[in-house]
C-alpha cells in the first residue's frame, strides 16, 4: 500500500469531509487506496481512495492551502510575490472518496521512499 505524507491539519480536514482534495507540485503515481500520513510524527490517521488527479493553477494551487493559519490575505500575498517564478510550473489537485478515519493512530513499517510517497507494510 501507499502512503501519502501531509500537514495534520490537512489530514484532520480531509477526514472530517472540509475537503475533498489535496493538492501537490507533481501528478500523482496511484489511483488506489491510500493511508494518510502525518509528515512529523509518521503515523497513519486515515485512509483515502484517489480517484484521478487534474491539472490547476498555480493560484488555485495557493488558495487550496487557505486554513486556520494561512489565512486568504496572506495566500494573496503570497501568490502576488511567487507567481513569476512558480507560476509557470505544473500543479496537481489528487481527488479522494471513501475516506476512512482510524481510531488508534499507528506508526507503518516503511519499505521505499519517493517524496512524499511512502510504500508501506499493509499488514
Amino acid at each position: 500500500m501507499f502512503g501519502l505524507k501531509m500537514k495534520k491539519e490537512y489530514i484532520d480536514d480531509i477526514l472530517s469531509g472540509r475537503r475533498k482534495t489535496d493538492v501537490r507540485s507533481y501528478n500523482t503515481p496511484v489511483n488506489e487506496e491510500i493511508a494518510l500520513i502525518n509528515s512529523k510524527n509518521g503515523k497513519v490517521y486515515g485512509y483515502a481512495k484517489i480517484i484521478g488527479s487534474r491539472f490547476i493553477s498555480y493560484k488555485e494551487y495557493v488558495l487550496w492551502h487557505v486554513n486556520d493559519y494561512f489565512t486568504i490575505e496572506k495566500a494573496l500575498n503570497y501568490y502576488k510575490l511567487t507567481c513569476n517564478k512558480k507560476g509557470l510550473f505544473m500543479y496537481y489537485e489528487y481527488l479522494f472518496e471513501d475516506v476512512k478515519v482510524i481510531e488508534k493512530p499507528f506508526k507503518p513499517i516503511v519499505i521505499l521512499k519517493h517524496f512524499s510517497w511512502v510504500k508501506i507494510d499493509d499488514n
